[in-house]
């Protein structure tokens, strides 16, 4: 007779991962914690700050926003994509949204164009010390022949030795002209009250356009090896190249946000730089967009894990995923380049569901080619799906009845030095999104890992959070007065027999 387990693998399965994953299921247990934040905000202006490589737009960009989003290093072409992220340098800056560009180039252009009617005004910014070179000659012309309301931000004059190169700038013929250091953060003031009177009224003579206000909508991240195709999926779903796409690992070192809408619901899609091996990560700036993948799972709300068809699974890709269970965040796996896959059969796409189900049971799983354009499309509704579980609220009197039929059909064990079982007295749901309940007992701190691991399971199973687990918080009553009371039997003197 045939011995099996629920979680058996079988032989060929066992070949499979043998040829296609570095460790084993069991091998790949990391874990990482995260603290899971969302917010829908609104800004009432979008503005874009532009220049040629390496004149201190990424620096500008860092000190507006308060956050170091943008990698920055000496060299040109170190920024690749566009970057957008809510002002913070002080109240006025609060009410904006800053757009970092790429180094600009031929093809840039053409995603400027395509970003260009999302715009309500350009910081363009230059290189004081450099002077105003043909570079900067060809971006005021694209921004005078696309009309955009501009300001020319004429940065790296740190000292006051160094406005003397002011006057070369006053004679391209700009509005508004100012002198600014974003490495000392001078002038910075001035170019905020700037915008937010363009923003109020006319009175400083640009230009208006139409605005309304934008949703940074539901967080999603991309996140995965480099040159996985993250950057296809987003470019299909966005509908225009939006992030770099290459066949080099590395195109895309920024964690690039982009907005799109999907039945009247607005997303912001955060496409990652993707992470290496740690023997591969030798340049600082590799290193530092690893660092970028992981602030980025940290402001999502949902995770899309792509995975390459063509070679498996490895360690670092097991860390993200991770990053998904430990903070309660719904996990959507997706593995791409289905097409490129050869020598497949009937069993192929079974196998990797064998393995992926071993330690995501409740993840759902999408076979794709982005490059051809297949199954693409069933990513959206799949997601609409998960952000429908992940609002979900449940009544406290559901909550406490589905609580008391799991404690009855399987009491909890006796705990250690009490002899006496966890008393649950009631639970409620706290917060969703994602959901959390806190469950009122006696003791939390006895509660055993795998009964805490069976409540788990089952309050989502039958409270019907089909993609993902609800937060558990046991808040104990008596852990308190327990813990007093054991420090005073240690200090407690022996006693004399």
């Amino acid at each position: 007779m045939k011995k099996t387990q629920e979680k058996e693998i079988s032989k060929k399965s066992k070949r499979f991962l043998a040829k296609n994953f570095e460790s084993s299921p069991e091998q790949l247990d990391l874990s990482s914690e995260y603290d899971p934040t969302a917010t829908n905000k609104f800004v009432q202006a979008r503005v874009l700050i532009l220049g040629r490589p390496n004149v201190g737009k990424s620096k500008l960009f860092n000190t507006l926003t308060k956050s170091k989003s943008s990698i920055v290093f000496d060299y040109p072409g170190v920024t690749r994509d566009f970057l957008f992220r809510r002002g913070e340098f002080n109240e006025e800056a609060k009410d904006i949204e800053f757009i970092d560009s790429a180094g600009i180039d031929t093809p840039s252009f053409e995603k400027l164009n395509e970003l260009e009617p999302e715009l309500d005004m350009v910081l363009f910014v230059v290189d004081g010390p450099q002077g105003f070179l043909v570079g900067d000659r060809e971006i005021l012309n694209w921004l005078r022949k696309k009309e955009i309301p501009y300001m020319v931000l004429v940065n790296k004059l740190d000292h006051g030795a160094d406005l003397g190169h002011m006057s070369e700038f006053m004679q391209i013929g700009a509005e508004e002209i100012i002198a600014v250091s974003a490495q000392q953060r001078r002038g910075l003031v001035e170019v905020l009250s700037k915008i937010n009177e363009f923003i109020q009224d006319d009175t400083n003579g640009l230009k208006k356009r139409k605005r309304k206000h934008r949703p940074h909508g539901r967080k999603i991240a991309l996140i995965g090896f480099v040159n996985v195709g993250k950057s296809s999926i987003t470019n299909r779903i966005i509908g225009r190249s939006a992030s770099e796409v290459s066949h080099i690992p590395g195109t895309t070192r920024d964690s690039v946000d982009l907005s799109f809408s999907y039945n009247s619901e607005e997303y912001l899609l955060l496409d990652t730089a993707g992470v290496r091996r740690r023997t591969k990560i030798s340049e600082k700036i590799e290193s530092l967009s690893v660092q970028k993948s992981f602030a980025a799972i940290e402001t999502a709300e949902v995770l899309v894990l792509v995975l390459d068809a063509t070679r498996g699974l490895n360690r670092q890709e097991m860390r993200l995923s991770q990053a998904a269970k430990k903070s309660y965040k719904p996990l959507i796996i997706i593995v791409n380049k289905w097409d490129l896959v050869e020598e497949k059969d009937d069993k192929s796409q079974s196998r990797w569901e064998e393995f992926i189900k071993i330690k995501y049971p409740h993840a759902p799983l999408i076979f794709m080619s982005a490059t051809e354009n297949r199954r693409v499309q069933k990513l959206l509704p799949l997601l609409e799906d998960v952000f429908t579980y992940f609002d979900k609220r449940v009544a406290t009197s559901e909550v406490n009845r589905v609580l008391a039929e799991i404690v009855d059909s399987n009491p909890p064990a006796l705990m250690r030095g009490i002899a006496k079982r966890p008393k649950f007295y009631y639970a409620t749901q706290v917060a969703s999104a994602p959901p959390k309940f806190v469950l009122q007992c006696n003791f939390a701190g006895l509660i055993k890992e795998d009964y805490k691991r069976y409540l788990s399971n089952q309050m989502r199973k039958r409270l019907d959070f089909k993609y993902f687990y609800p937060q558990l918080v046991f808040n104990g009553k008596k852990d308190q007065q327990r813990k007093v009371e054991l420090r005073k039997n240690m200090r407690k003197p022996p006693s004399k027999n």
